[in-house]
């Protein structure tokens, strides 16, 4: 079966757009329930946001530790929220970002990212990412 290239322009198109809303969320996220604020007040903070929301705070807490590993300027357009959350505990994930595998495609692609964060385990290298 052959995709059409219209259909993969549209749907590359919706990515694009779902990868935005996720960091917007992540980054209301983290104003409605700071990082730096005490545990319970932060965790009270985003449960009220999740139900405000009708969202999972599971789902909430994910975006707001991808969007606090890739502040706005490191954040790359040209990949997807999906990949900067694989990345988002490499410790040289901003220099990787900026550099796609040289095989593959010249964008970065989830198995690429997943790949990268497997080479960066076998080296031993600590993740760099704080939890949040």
């Amino acid at each position: 079966m052959s995709l059409a290239p219209e259909l993969i322009r549209r749907g590359r198109e919706l990515v694009k757009r779902e990868s935005q809303l996720q960091f917007i969320l992540g980054d209301l996220v983290q104003e409605v329930a700071p990082v730096d604020a005490p545990l319970p007040q932060r965790e009270r903070a985003l449960d009220g946001f999740a139900d405000a929301l009708q969202m999972s705070p599971d789902t909430l807490r994910r975006y707001r530790r991808v969007a606090a590993a890739w502040p706005h300027d490191k954040r790359s357009k040209g990949a997807s929220w999906s990949v900067h959350a694989i990345l988002a505990s490499h410790p040289r994930r901003f220099d990787l970002i900026g550099h796609p595998p040289p095989r593959g495609p010249r964008w970065w692609t989830c198995e690429a990212a997943q790949t990268a964060m497997s080479a960066q385990a076998a080296e031993g290298e600590s993740p760099g990412a704080t939890q949040v």
